[in-house]
């Protein structure tokens, strides 16, 4: 990669991670983002999540389990901004 090339690759990783960092602290989120349960007294507290919809109060998330049957399970949380963090971007999503 020319050094130019690379020093504006840089230049916008660094920008991508202050965005990412700036949006995680204010718990905002896009759709396909993880983000994990911070609420403390939140049935499901630490629990990672893949945001499906984002609404002006917060966002709906799925969590993926596996049932008893071995069968894929997928339940359904509406949370508000304050009750998550971001942790990043989904790379596959159903």
């Amino acid at each position: 990669m020319p050094q130019q090339g690379l020093e504006v690759f840089l230049d916008e990783l660094a920008t991508s991670q202050q965005t990412v960092t700036e949006a995680a602290s204010q718990g905002r989120a896009e759709a396909q983002d993880v983000i994990q349960i911070t609420e403390k007294g939140h049935a499901w507290f630490a629990a990672l999540l893949v945001v499906t919809e984002v609404t002006p109060l917060g966002v709906t998330a799925e969590l993926a389990q596996v049932g008893p049957d071995n069968t894929l399970q997928v339940v359904s949380c509406t949370l508000a901004f304050e009750q998550f963090q971001r942790i990043g971007r989904a790379v596959v999503h159903r």
